[in-house]
């Protein structure tokens, strides 16, 4: 046993050996390609050089000819190995390989990989059964896989390589350690379990991060940790299935399939999860960063509408904050505060001047911004309620706002606190086209219009938390928080 425990040792660090050195080879080739490139074609035409001698090319082709070389080498240990002990009873072996090739033939997509329920099986045959057994139904798992998804002749040796080099060093520890007492082999066999089912990742994500020439640690934190949870308790159904067979014999393989069936099932619910979450995150991200891009385009139009938009904003999350809102409540204000005034970005340049004396049809004009912005952000996903607040900022409590005229009780909250933190800045701002005024005069007329312009209480809470005048925040301060902002890029929330 002890020289099987040191043959998988050497068959390790050969394994080793062989992929720096390729690696290296690869890594020389690709730089006399570049060069070669740079020379024949420094203007940069593809074709200028055979593709044989493109930078990748001789990467891969190093890659293939070290990753072939180990899975010779791990065949020839396997046969090598071989025991017609091994194979006994022959129904064992047929029903392990059955069960693992149907779990492999189960995959589903992870966030880059296929996940299958394969190695279950193959690790009960590392321990039932031996080295050759184990590392045939591997190959068997692989290359039923091939049949579905006709992989390229790299991918089908990485394939190979990562299904057959795990199960040998797996089986070939199995028997070498071989705990007499039930506890250590049941320790033993997950230990082997884990061991080998993060080899098989890592051979996998190895082949197409040194293709890629780089991430393979982003892979094993995206793709490998997530589901080291599952792997651990399919792990201990392994170890229990070897249990029950030595006890009931063929009872702990139907143990096997079915809790094997069910933790596949349960994986593919918790990747899928993992999956729309990343696609809303990545959404979010562009959304957010789409949504500030805007903001910064309007600002080369209008500063002073961009630092008025920042201020409201900034004001008006503290107060929801004061209010103990939610956090997406908050949210909805802060982007709210910092869209309120979008819809004024379809006025010719005349109308944003505050020193421009404005007409009827002017007045009009600008009467019209908060449904303009409303309906330009409505088709924005997840910014619905950033749009009701927007739409309704100049509403008033006593009924006589606009553009519909809602009386307090129907103006949305998020518009409420909006109205106060905006008439605020506009009184105080030095680039208000009311000019400029200190906090006591400004706190006094929201007083004096408060009831009828703005909501009482918020007023109030607002001068609890802005108690004098401030240094006003910028723009490019206020949109990291929009871009954090996730809650607001998703399905509307149902109303309470």
């Amino acid at each position: 046993m002890l020289t099987l425990l040191i043959i998988g040792l050497v068959l390790w660090v050969t394994i080793a050996v062989l992929v720096v050195a390729a690696l290296r080879a690869a890594s020389l080739a690709d730089t006399a390609a570049r060069e070669a490139l740079h020379e024949l074609a420094p203007d940069a035409v593809d074709d200028a050089v055979p593709f044989t001698d493109l930078p990748g090319v001789a990467r891969r082709r190093y890659l293939v000819v070290a990753e072939l070389a180990t899975l010779v080498l791990v065949v020839a240990l396997a046969v090598q190995s071989s025991r017609a002990e091994h194979w006994q009873p022959v129904a064992l072996t047929g029903l392990l390989a059955a069960l693992a090739v149907a779990g492999d033939l189960q995959t589903f997509r992870g966030r880059q990989f296929r996940i299958s329920a394969s190695f279950p099986a193959i690790v009960v045959a590392m321990a039932l059964l031996g080295p050759t057994p184990a590392v045939a139904i591997g190959a068997a798992c692989a290359l039923a896989d091939a049949v579905l998804t006709r992989p390229r002749a790299h991918q089908l040796i990485s394939n190979l390589l990562a299904y057959t080099a795990p199960p040998l060093l797996g089986a070939l520890l199995l028997h070498g350690l071989a705990p007499e007492d039930d506890i250590g082999l049941a320790v033993t066999i997950m230990g082997v379990y884990l061991l080998t089912s993060t080899l098989n990742f890592v051979l996998i994500a190895g082949h197409t991060a040194a293709l890629a020439r780089g991430g393979l640690g982003a892979m094993v934190r995206n793709e490998l940790l997530p589901v080291m949870p599952w792997e651990l308790g399919a792990a201990g159904v392994a170890a229990v299935a070897v249990y029950v067979h030595d006890v009931r014999g063929a009872g702990g393989l139907a143990v096997l399939a079915v809790a094997g069936i069910a933790f596949q099932w349960l994986l593919r619910a918790v990747m899928e999860g993992q999956r729309r979450g990343g696609v809303i995150e990545h959404q979010t991200n562009e959304l957010g960063g789409m949504v500030g891009l805007v903001l910064q385009l309007l600002a080369v139009r209008d500063p002073a509408s961009a630092r008025h938009a920042a201020a409201v904003a900034h004001n008006a999350r503290l107060m929801a904050a004061a209010a103990g809102l939610s956090q997406r409540e908050r949210e909805v204000v802060h982007a709210a505060g910092l869209l309120h005034d979008i819809g004024r970005q379809a006025f010719a340049d005349a109308l944003l001047r505050p020193e421009q004396v404005v007409d009827d049809g002017g007045r009009r004009a600008i009467r019209t911004h908060p449904e303009l912005g409303a309906r330009l952000l409505r088709q924005v996903p997840g910014m619905w309620d950033v749009a009701d607040a927007v739409e309704a900022h100049h509403e008033r409590p006593d009924g006589t706002g606009y553009p519909r005229g809602l009386p307090g009780g129907r103006i949305p909250r998020a518009a409420r606190i909006l109205a106060v933190a905006e008439v605020y800045d506009v009184l105080t701002a030095e680039d208000s086209y009311r000019g400029a005024h200190g906090h006591e005069w400004a706190a006094a007329e929201l007083r004096r219009v408060a009831g009828t312009q703005l909501d009482p209480r918020y007023v109030e809470l607002f001068l609890t938390v802005v108690t004098e005048a401030r240094r006003r925040p910028s723009l490019d301060e206020e949109l990291p928080a929009l871009r954090r902002a996730r809650s607001l890029f998703g399905p509307r929330p149902a109303e309470s």
